[in-house]
């Protein structure tokens, strides 16, 4: 029996799936967790010690690279600036919701839940397939006749039959409000 080959779009997909897996992302510029919000100033080759953060143009009291704002709100959002020392400023606008119980799934963690699921359905379908080939055999299933009488249509009622509803009816009596009635 030959054996099912993989169609070339499923390894298409199952190569892209794992490319995205295995890709590194960049550090991000602006980062949420939960209630706090981190801003990362870009790194060059040559990082200044030192950094001016702004927000709408007000100077902020950190000299650090990151700029991290706790139990941010509305009142937070807005255009942020970092100044590495004597470079040009670089300038994130800064616009989200937070909340105590939020999870970030990354694309990694997306793709592996999506590939794994693939590949956990695909297995349930193989081995129901080879179980219901095993369990039904090479023959295919024939109609179940009854041994010994060959299938034929049903017999012609019996006309004494149509006597005994007739008979029935007479002695209930058509004041009675009963009847019987000949199925078919």
């Amino acid at each position: 029996r030959p054996e099912p080959r993989m169609n070339k779009k499923a390894i298409f997909c199952l190569s892209f799936l794992l490319l995205m897996a295995a890709q590194s992302q960049s550090k991000e510029l602006v980062e949420f967790w939960k209630t706090s919000v981190t801003l990362s100033c870009p790194e060059d080759s040559d990082s200044p010690d030192s950094y001016t953060w702004k927000k709408d143009g007000n100077k902020k009291d950190n000299k650090d690279q990151n700029y991290r704002i706790e139990n941010f709100s509305s009142n937070d959002e807005g255009l942020y600036s970092c100044i590495p020392e004597s470079k040009s400023a670089y300038y994130i606008y800064v616009k989200g919701k937070v909340c105590e119980n939020c999870y970030e799934l990354e694309i990694q963690t997306v793709a592996g839940l999506i590939l794994g699921d693939l590949l956990v359905t695909g297995g349930v379908v193989i081995i129901v397939y080879y179980w219901a080939q095993r369990k039904s055999g090479s023959a295919p299933l024939a109609p179940a006749s009854r041994p010994g009488r060959p299938d034929r249509p049903p017999p012609v009622p019996n006309p004494d039959y149509e006597k005994g509803i007739d008979l029935a009816n007479h002695f209930l009596g058509e004041g009675s409000g009963h009847t019987v009635h000949r199925a078919g």
